[in-house]
């Protein structure tokens, strides 16, 4: 499997599973349930994650699914995201309401309260995803949401996505006899992302460390009623240096964007039901058609340029911090606005036309989103900034001085 798109998707989630009792069976009424393309596309590929991730296969719900149907139906005629409110609850009496939340709407759609068996619910939104695959990207991809997919207890699922929302309710059993542990990125995996930018996701899992950008995620899971102890983990490029690292639970975040086209092997001892375990294992990141390097006054700063159309182009953040400007990034509008010496440049991701002072100017390469990184076609940047910029064809080498 490869993921290398970008994910652009708003999340907002509630990382305390809401517990109820609830019968993963439903009446004969909601069993005539019809389950779309992007139902079916979406079991298709969690189950080929969670098979390659070593944690059991999940099958759709029918209840599950009509409730995130009608929840998805009621934020579309309700709820307008302005950045922090939240879109789980559903307000009673408004158009649409089938719940207050997602186990009342799950009970609504079908599901009932059984005592003999105990589950717990949970449900993730995306907000303005490109698709159902997309969405599902975007919940793996976020330290808090990650769960909601991978999660090794969930056994039932239900999807839909529609007017600009998506939203996944899951449930999982209370109780498991055995331990059953996954790792994500799984072992093997290729094309993984570089970075993790947490803002894009609500809860925050960076927010404790006061950083906005990290390394993507990699973490390691565990079914509901056996919890890990004492967990340690390291991370090793290739070359077999460390990386440094935060350690949250049991997710561990790299505190730099991952190199690209680069191996890692992660290495986590823990303790679970009283036993210790050691699980080791690899990934691989990105891999571009071809890599540059770029150096600003004579030093390499990690970059990770790219070429595509023979335009080249870097991460934003990097070349502008390196030329010493100041850079803002509006998430809702997706542009940048980098400021140095009385001079503002604006760029909005997927415009080939840029602001200096108010000016425009026709870029060669509009800005693009790779991971979650905005790449800028490096010299225009530069030379805008009052830079020089040379190009090293032999050694692929992009020289920038000022």
């Amino acid at each position: 499997m490869s993921i290398n798109k970008v994910i652009r998707n708003v999340l907002f989630g509630i990382t305390i599973l809401s517990l109820t009792f609830i019968v993963p069976h439903v009446s004969a009424a909601d069993s005539v349930y019809s389950y779309n393309k992007d139902q079916q596309d979406v079991l298709k590929y969690v189950n080929e994650i969670r098979s390659r991730s070593g944690i059991p296969l999940v099958e759709l719900d029918p209840s599950l699914s009509k409730a995130a149907e009608n929840h998805v139906n009621y934020l579309g005629i309700n709820f307008r995201w302005d950045g922090s409110n939240n879109p789980h609850p559903e307000v009673e009496g408004a158009k649409g309401y089938t719940g207050f939340s997602d186990k009342w709407r799950i009970k609504a759609a079908g599901g009932s309260f059984d005592l003999l068996r105990v589950y717990a619910s949970d449900e993730s939104i995306a907000i303005n995803p490109d698709s159902a695959v997309g969405a599902i990207n975007s919940f793996i991809s976020g330290g808090n949401h990650r769960g909601s997919v991978l999660g090794p207890d969930i056994t039932k699922i239900g999807f839909y996505i529609g007017n600009g929302y998506a939203v996944l309710d899951s449930i999982s059993p209370l109780k498991q006899d055995s331990p059953i542990v996954g790792v994500y990125p799984y072992d093997g995996m290729k094309d993984v992302p570089l970075s993790f930018y947490g803002p894009n996701e609500h809860p925050n899992p960076l927010e404790e460390f006061g950083i906005s950008t990290s390394g993507y995620i990699i973490s390691v899971t565990r079914n509901f009623n056996h919890p890990i102890y004492d967990f340690k983990a390291s991370v090793n490029d290739s070359s077999g240096n460390e990386i440094p690292i935060y350690v949250s639970g049991t997710s561990i975040i790299p505190k730099k964007s991952l190199l690209v086209a680069e191996t890692y092997t992660v290495e986590a001892e823990f303790t679970i039901d009283g036993e210790k375990q050691k699980r080791v294992w690899s990934f691989s990141t990105w891999r571009p058609p071809s890599h540059i390097t770029t150096r600003v006054n004579g030093k390499s700063i990690f970059s990770n340029t790219l070429n595509p159309n023979g335009i080249t182009i870097t991460p934003m953040r990097n070349i502008f911090e390196a030329l010493g400007a100041t850079v803002d990034w509006n998430n809702d509008k997706k542009s940048i606005l980098a400021r140095l010496n009385g001079k503002d440049i604006e760029m909005t991701v997927n415009s080939n036309v840029a602001l200096i002072n108010g000016i425009e100017v026709t870029l060669d390469q509009p800005v693009l989103l790779y991971g979650s990184l905005a790449y800028v076609p490096i010299r225009f940047v530069s030379e805008a900034l009052g830079a020089k910029v040379e190009w090293d064809s032999e050694n692929r080498v992009v020289n920038i001085t000022k």
